[in-house]
């Protein structure tokens, strides 16, 4: 007598016979199964809570939005974002303190029906440690398919408890200064909170969730949960109804993007999943529509691009100094046979000697008149820790970069490559070495806030006082240290190896990217959009250690270039073909 089969391998063998036609059906394969039809499940009871909670605002005349990843799917597919399993809404605080009026009091005069309910969190009650509010189902829900249920390996039924969790925008001051002193305070509440959170658990013998140090810890325990609450919500709420501009997430330690209000007002109905939603005024904020085809904009700026690095091989050719095309520039080469539709610009590499060499020696062949290279010794204020070559008379303003003083012109950006440690422990080591330099270089960049006005006039009262001090001192502070000294800093831990017979090279800004020297040595010589450029000898190895399986697409919703402020070209240059 065979062993006796649960509900669990019963469904798995019905699943293969009916659905695959195969005998036996592979654990990793009927795990993905699983998870296709629970993600499913969950997409379903979203929708259901987002149509009963969207009748009951409108209804009630109360505003909501969707950002974010779910807003991406909107604008791209009508429709959730592929393995995306949450809801991103967004409500104005105003809004969600009538949501609260509204629905205490249609539940106290039973006049609505709703398959929906509003949870309780830490503002609203101690006992509840949720940080933000839910809009949640009564109870589980069961998972099936085609009709039948889903077990789990125990043999119990597949069950999923789906929420939607309301994020609260609240008003932040328009002064860059005070704005600044807010996030701050608001930064710090939230640490405290979170640690708070954290030792409560630790002593009820639960997992933490964040390491916590001592000293945190010690002043937590004598921090109620409530108290921490009560001082993020009176700080959240301190410049409502104050007539700002602007709103963000401030609860929780990762804040969103600061948005205007007349991005977000007034709403517009689009579709997700069959049903009709509240979205921003300018879904472009968080959600810009991909790109299949480049524009004729699009199509300029890569034009702009071939010219410099056509320069670039020039130069390159001309003293003997090794490049290669990297990133997505590699990658639209050998997928698309050109451009990746999508991006507007060219990577380069080099290994360090020759970008050493290239740093020294170009200038004095480069097109000055044309080009610009932009070095920490040519251009200071640059945040960078890597070099461009920049396109005289022209401009690429990304809000990144644009209240920095530097030349901001059509680039291409080229990469150092250093070598790293064949022990795999010893090369962990040395990019966790690597990766603190780099944050310490960025700490300082993203703290040296330019001069900056006021979109409205302030009242100059007592906090305005004490913000505009403390931010004009930490400007201060950090623009007196030195890009050059953190950029040497960064430079003497990358090369330590470089003196050693390493079996590879690797580049760490912007992002990650190792090469054995035996696949990127010697160059090829191929065509790219009408030149003619060096690539790597093994390409397929290059590309598979960044990208994994390059061949296929990336989903249609991160198709899209550099999220440009502005840009252009001078145009007589342009058109007479002295550009592009």
């Amino acid at each position: 007598m065979g062993p006796v089969m649960t509900d669990f391998d019963k469904q798995r063998e019905a699943f293969s016979q009916d659905i695959l036609g195969e005998s036996r059906l592979r654990a990793d394969r009927y795990k993905e199964f699983k998870q296709a039809v629970t993600s499913n499940a969950r997409h379903e009871a979203f929708v259901d809570i987002l149509r009963g909670f969207d009748e009951f605002c409108q209804s009630e005349g109360i505003g909501y939005f969707l950002f974010g990843s779910t807003l991406q799917g909107v604008i791209t597919y009508e429709d959730f974002i592929p393995g995306d399993a949450s809801i991103q809404l967004g409500m104005l605080q105003k809004d969600y303190t009538r949501l609260k009026e509204c629905y205490q009091k249609t539940q106290a005069q039973d006049r609505w029906s709703y398959d929906w309910q509003l949870s309780r969190y830490l503002e609203d009650h101690p006992s509840v440690r949720r940080r933000f509010p839910r809009l949640q189902i009564s109870g589980p829900v069961s998972v099936h398919y085609d009709g039948q249920q889903i077990f789990t390996e125990k043999s119990l039924p597949l069950m999923i408890e789906p929420y939607i969790e309301i994020s609260i925008f609240n008003a932040v001051p328009d002064d860059f200064y005070t704005r600044k002193k807010f996030f701050r305070q608001m930064r710090r509440r939230n640490y405290l909170y979170e640690t708070t959170a954290a030792m409560r658990a630790l002593l009820h013998g639960q997992r933490p969730g964040k390491a916590v140090s001592l000293l945190s810890g010690l002043l937590a325990l004598f921090v109620p949960l409530r108290l921490t609450a009560w001082m993020i919500r009176t700080k959240a709420h301190k410049h409502e109804g104050k007539g700002m501009f602007s709103v963000v997430r401030v609860r929780g330690l990762k804040r969103t993007k600061t948005v205007e209000l007349s991005d977000i007002l007034p709403y517009q109905r689009l579709k997700l999943h069959g049903i009709e939603v509240n979205c921003p005024a300018n879904p472009d904020i968080w959600a810009p529509a991909p790109i299949d085809e480049p524009t004729e904009e699009l199509r300029r700026l890569q034009e702009a691009a071939i010219r410099i690095v056509t320069e670039i091989d020039r130069v390159c050719q001309q003293l003997n100094i090794g490049y290669f095309i990297c990133g997505g520039t590699l990658l639209g080469h050998v997928r698309h046979g050109g451009f990746i539709p999508w991006d507007d610009d060219i990577d380069v590499g080099m290994p360090r000697a020759d970008y050493e060499r290239f740093m020294k020696e170009a200038p004095a062949v480069l097109d000055a008149k044309t080009f610009f290279l932009q070095t920490r010794e040519s251009d200071p204020n640059i945040p960078y820790l890597f070099s461009k070559v920049r396109l005289n008379g022209s401009s690429y303003v990304t809000e990144y970069n644009q209240f920095r003083d530097f030349h901001k012109g059509i680039c291409v950006d080229i990469f150092p490559f250093d070598a790293v440690p064949d022990d795999q422990e010893e090369l962990k080591t040395f990019r966790a070495q690597v990766y603190r330099k780099v944050k310490a270089h960025n700490h300082v960049v993203n703290r040296q806030y330019p001069p900056i006005e006021s979109p409205t006039k302030p009242k100059k009262n007592l906090d305005w006082l004490i913000a505009q001090t403390t931010g004009h001192l930490l400007a201060r502070h950090y623009w007196n240290v030195s890009l050059k000294e953190t950029q040497q800093e960064f430079n003497d831990v990358v090369q330590s190896y470089n003196d050693q017979a390493a079996e590879s090279i690797a580049c760490f800004v912007p992002s990650y990217t190792m090469i054995r020297r035996e696949d990127l040595l010697p160059y090829q010589r191929v065509g790219f959009e009408g030149i003619t450029v060096n690539i790597p000898a093994d390409p397929d190895i290059f590309l598979s250690m960044q990208y994994g399986d390059y061949m296929a697409l990336p989903p249609r919703h991160t198709r899209r270039g550099h999220e440009l402020l502005e840009w252009s070209i001078e145009a007589d240059d342009f058109d007479n073909g002295k550009v592009g």
